[in-house]
């Protein structure tokens, strides 16, 4: 009776031993599996932080450029100013000579004449001058609210981006655990 007792014994030994050698192979196939899910998650996390920093740059880029582009056209504006500025010195300067001219010969309406075309064509100037300055600063408010509406397009994206990878983290560190309690509870049993 004793000796059923003591094969019996070393029967059951062996099974645990059996038992605990795949418990052994199964917890370090698990462990295997969650250090690759792990790896993929953060090789996740990089790509994703990557592709975040190029759309960074992108932005800049594109905000270095406008800022550029408004710099030459205010630049292109001034300079216009100036050149208008100049034309009137000029304008006035005609004026001038027209005046000086009918001065001394009263009678000349050739010159007269020619002073209102030049008031005319100065007129023209001026009127053709500042639809092409309401043309610039719509452009570029345009241009302004294009790039204001890009960069709170980009920071949603980036901020549901950021939310799916906490939330898949999350998960995957939930089923972890669970996975572990699984583990215990079988090794404890």
């Amino acid at each position: 009776h004793q000796q059923f007792i003591l094969r019996h014994d070393e029967n059951l030994a062996s099974k645990l031993a059996k038992l605990e050698t795949l418990l052994k192979h199964e917890e370090e196939a698990r462990e295997k599996a969650f250090a690759k899910l792990d790896s993929r998650l953060s090789r996740g996390d990089v790509v994703l932080e990557n592709e975040r920093k190029e759309r960074e740059e992108r932005e800049h880029v594109v905000i270095t450029r406008l800022a550029e582009t408004a710099s030459e056209v205010i630049s292109a504006r001034d300079r216009a100013r100036e050149c208008l500025s100049r034309f009137e010195e000029v304008g006035l300067l005609k004026e001038s000579l027209a005046r000086d001219r009918l001065e001394r010969q009263f009678g000349e309406a050739g010159l007269e004449l020619g002073v209102k075309e030049q008031a005319v064509r100065m007129d023209q100037l001026l009127q053709s001058w500042e639809m092409r300055e309401r043309t610039l600063d719509r452009v570029l408010g345009e241009l302004s609210d294009k790039v204001e509406h890009e960069i709170k397009n980009r920071a949603e994206g980036d901020a549901d981006v950021m939310k799916q990878i906490h939330a898949r983290r999350e998960e995957t560190l939930a089923n972890l655990a669970a996975e572990r309690r699984k583990v215990q509870e079988v090794v404890g049993k």
